[in-house]
């Protein structure tokens, strides 16, 4: 009698089947549960990843985007039965890779920030849904991007922290000419607090004692932008 082939054959010939699929039309006219489980192949050598890609997307509302955010917390592997740290680690080094390939991509290319770019270039940070974020955008004197970098850590409150010495040092190593701070109101609103006010005037005397201008402060919730300065200079009148 013939001996029945091992269950990892089968697994085997689908992964084969899928790899070939993917040479052929990349992920064109894949589902989002196909994706992932194609992508999970890099975390389980043999297991089948489509239940395991069923599973995060049903933890995510069946949302990729979703997924990805939810990646930075290890709670995931709590939560969801057959999934350990090391998936979820996985997936988040995959949105910071997203992220970083991004800022590159603005930063290689010499992007100008201008009145048309803005929108798109703030939309594309990684905000936070918990608490708040600070992004810099460092520019040189023809507003062009050099970095992009995070400058805020969570705290208690869920208000921004900002660590003073690193948001100088960052703006120095880049050779900044020109500054553009970016934060989230992840509660919702874009009023703006006497914090902000506060945090906008301060870090914008400690540049300019650099020798570096900053050309504004917007916040960020949904699809709205709101410029800080501009509010400054209307409440002064100037």
């Amino acid at each position: 009698m013939e001996k029945s082939k091992p269950k990892d054959n089968i697994h085997a010939k689908h992964r084969r089947r899928m790899r070939e699929r993917f040479d052929k039309t990349g992920f064109e006219g894949w589902a989002d549960h196909e994706i992932l489980e194609f992508m999970l192949y890099n975390v389980y050598a043999q297991h089948d990843t489509n239940p395991i890609a069923h599973k995060l997307l049903k933890y995510s509302n069946h949302s990729i985007v979703r997924l990805l955010e939810n990646a930075n917390d290890y709670g995931m592997s709590e939560n969801i039965e057959g999934v350990g740290v090391r998936t979820v680690q996985y997936l988040r080094s995959i949105n910071e890779f997203m992220n970083y390939y991004r800022n590159m991509q603005l930063t290689e290319n010499r992007t100008r920030l201008d009145r048309n770019s803005i929108y798109d270039i703030v939309k594309s940070l990684d905000m936070s849904d918990d608490h708040e974020d600070i992004y810099m955008i460092c520019l040189d004197r023809l507003m062009r991007i050099k970095c992009i970098a995070r400058m805020t850590s969570a705290s208690d409150s869920g208000y921004a922290q900002v660590n003073l010495n690193k948001l100088l040092r960052t703006a120095t190593q880049a050779k900044s000419a020109n500054v553009v701070l970016v934060h989230n109101h992840p509660s919702g609103g874009t009023d703006i607090s006497f914090e902000d006010l506060h945090m906008t005037v301060r870090i914008d005397e400690m540049l300019g004692s650099l020798g570096v201008f900053l050309v504004d402060h917007f916040i960020i919730c949904g699809d709205e932008i709101v410029s800080i300065k501009m509010s400054i200079g209307e409440l002064y009148g100037e």
